[in-house]
C-alpha cells in the first residue's frame, strides 16, 4: 500500500511542507508503522471481522492501562521470566536498530570479525531460541501464528 500511495504521500508532504528528515517525522513514521502492525494483529487474531472491530473499539474507547502493571499480565500464561526474556529481546532489537540508524552496518561489522565471532553471532541467538523456546515445557509446535490461514 505504501508503494502504491507513494506519489500521493509525496504530494501531501510537499503541500504540508513536511521535512522528512525531521526527528518528529521519524517518530511519526515509527508510531504509524506500530499502529498498522497492531491493527493487522487484531485482524489476524480475531475469528471474524466484527469481532476484530469490536476489539479495536474496546481498546481505544475503554483502555485499561492498569492491567499492564497490576498483575493481570501474569494471568495470561506468561511468567515474569517470560516477560524478562521478551524485554531483553526487545532491547537487543532496539540496540541494533539504533546502531543502524546512526549509520552502522551490522553485516559489514560482522564480516570484519573473525570466523569464530561470526559463528558466535549466529549460534548464540539460535541457542537462546532453542533453550528458551523449544525446550520449554509449554512449547506447542502446531501453535504457529498463521495456522488458521
Amino acid at each position: 500500500l505504501a508503494l502504491l500511495m507513494a506519489p500521493w504521500f509525496a504530494a501531501w508532504k510537499r503541500a504540508l511542507r513536511i521535512d522528512d528528515r525531521a526527528a518528529w517525522y521519524k517518530v511519526f513514521q515509527v508510531l504509524r508503522t506500530c499502529f498498522l502492525v497492531f491493527l493487522g494483529r487484531y485482524l489476524t487474531r480475531a475469528p471474524r471481522l466484527l469481532t476484530a472491530l469490536w476489539m479495536i473499539k474496546e481498546t481505544f474507547l475503554h483502555p485499561q492501562l492498569s492491567d499492564l502493571w497490576n498483575g493481570t499480565m501474569l494471568t495470561l500464561g506468561l511468567t515474569g521470566f517470560d516477560i524478562g526474556v521478551i524485554l531483553a529481546g526487545m532491547a537487543v532489537v532496539v540496540a541494533v536498530e539504533w546502531y543502524q540508524e546512526r549509520g552502522g552496518q551490522v553485516r559489514l561489522t560482522l564480516e570484519r570479525q573473525s570466523f569464530f565471532v561470526q559463528w558466535l553471532a549466529i549460534a548464540v541467538p539460535l541457542a537462546v531460541l532453542f533453550c528458551l523456546g523449544i525446550l520449554r515445557g509449554e512449547y506447542i509446535s502446531s501453535g504457529f501464528i498463521y495456522q488458521q490461514f
